[in-house]
């Protein structure tokens, strides 16, 4: 099944986490504002394709954002990820080997 592109679904589907805060990524895909000095987590079963999109909402050069890998590879590596420059991240789930690899979203 072919999902009909929606321009309004599109435009208001992204959520804004507030700056420290902890958000937990429960959904396949998830487009988020991230602020400030977050803890963002990846789900502990995520399925193949899953899609996180997180764009800028503070400075994360001077107030790091973390990805918690919850035991999951992000680019074949179980680590977690520091965001510390101010550019946006796309993560697509890809296998159990390389866990996330980065996107353009």
């Amino acid at each position: 099944m072919t999902r009909q592109f929606d321009k309004e679904w599109y435009l208001t589907s992204w959520q804004v986490v507030d700056n420290n805060t902890t958000f937990n990524i429960t959904e396949f895909l998830t487009r988020i504002i991230v602020g400030e000095n977050c803890i963002i987590n990846l789900p502990l079963m995520p399925l193949l394709g899953t899609q996180l999109a997180i764009a800028v909402g503070g400075d994360w050069a001077t107030y790091n954002t973390t990805i918690l890998c919850n035991g999951k590879n992000i680019m074949g590596i179980n680590d977690d990820l520091v965001l510390d420059v101010n550019e946006p991240v796309g993560l697509v789930y890809q296998n159990e080997e390389r866990g996330y690899v980065f996107s353009k979203f």
